[in-house]
C-alpha cells in the first residue's frame, strides 16, 4: 500500500521544520527536544488513523 502524499502533508513538514529551526536560534537543545516531542505526536496521531 502507497502512502498519498498530500500538500497539506507538505506543508506541515514544512511548518514543522521552520518552528524546529525557531527554537534552535532561541536555544539549540530546545529544537531537538521540540522535534521530538512533534514527531511523537505525530506518531500518536497516526496511529489512531
Amino acid at each position: 500500500m502507497r502512502a498519498k502524499l498530500e500538500v497539506s502533508d507538505i506543508l506541515a513538514v514544512i511548518g514543522l521544520g521552520i518552528l524546529s529551526y525557531g527554537a534552535w536560534l532561541v536555544y539549540q537543545p530546545a529544537a531537538f527536544i521540540l522535534a521530538g516531542a512533534l514527531i511523537i505526536m505525530a506518531a500518536i496521531g497516526m496511529a489512531r488513523r
